[in-house]
């Protein structure tokens, strides 16, 4: 198998996709114990990503793609020029590719039946790998990657963490944040006291309170923005957690059901997690 290339793994978005990332990872390792295996992070979204996982704590290579494009794409120039050729190699593109997973030589490791199509040629895996069932070997091999004994980011346990992603979402179309009312109407459910609640975002103070202008509870919480690593150790450590759309949010009941036998409430949205054997509390 050293003489067979490095098996490719690719990888867009950011922390909580790049998890799903490292997961496939743990389990090509153990499909293919000696294949050779490089990561490749795509820059490319809605805003620039880059690497937030240390994927050299599983034993592999990892290299930067710088493939993402400025703002300069939306003024509007040129687009009807080049409308017609990139349709034409969007199609090219899309048969080659049907032609390529055909002969197994790229899958998409999106779910179960696509994963074990992989073969010992196979030379690269390309997909967001949310919908392969969770395994409990392989989440506590990724949590011991992520939060070894020395690791930086133990916090004390809070009573109630609630994890608010606004991001991009305040200026996207298709995805909006969830609605206040779910979130507060689960917080009412739980009648813990707002002195013992920990708001964490990925936005800045001035966003979220403008977000929260209208709440009745959380408005009234000082929230708190960490980088994602101890962003997603604070929502695990906590005694009760309470999650939104965020992949992050995802992780955090991931390894709170499988590792600590905690159960998380998460929106509807996330439900789809179920059929990878999740188990949460949907609101």
């Amino acid at each position: 198998l050293r003489f067979l290339p490095a098996l490719r793994v690719h990888s867009w978005g950011g922390f909580g996709s790049q998890l799903f990332t490292a997961y496939v990872v743990l389990k090509l390792q153990r499909k293919f114990p000696n294949r050779r295996i490089k990561v490749v992070i795509h820059t490319s979204g809605v805003t620039r990503r880059f690497s937030e996982f240390n994927f050299e704590t599983l034993g592999v290579k990892m290299i930067q793609v710088e493939d993402y494009k400025a703002t300069e794409a939306q003024n509007g120039m040129h687009r009807a020029h080049v409308s017609y050729s990139y349709n034409l190699s969007q199609v090219i593109k899309g048969h080659l590719y049907q032609i390529l997973q055909w002969l197994r030589l790229v899958q998409s490791a999106n779910t179960d039946l696509s994963f074990n199509l992989i073969s010992l040629w196979t030379l690269s895996i390309r997909g967001h790998y949310t919908r392969l069932s969770l395994d409990k070997l392989f989440v506590e091999r990724l949590y011991e990657a992520l939060y070894s004994k020395e690791s930086p980011f133990k916090t004390q346990k809070k009573v109630l963490v609630v994890h608010y992603r606004l991001g991009d979402l305040l200026n996207l179309d298709e995805k909006r944040p969830i609605n206040i009312d779910r979130v507060e109407g689960v917080l009412n459910e739980l009648m813990v006291q707002t002195s013992h609640l920990v708001l964490l975002s990925d936005s800045n103070e001035a966003e979220l309170a403008e977000f929260l202008k209208n709440s009745v509870i959380l408005k009234f919480c000082k929230p708190s923005n960490y980088g994602p690593n101890k962003t997603l150790r604070f929502c695990i450590d906590a005694e009760s957690f309470i999650g939104t759309g965020a992949k992050i949010s995802l992780w955090a009941a991931i390894f709170r059901y499988f590792v600590h036998e905690k159960e998380s409430f998460l929106p509807t949205e996330l439900n789809w997690s179920s059929g990878n054997g999740l188990k949460a509390n949907w609101y």
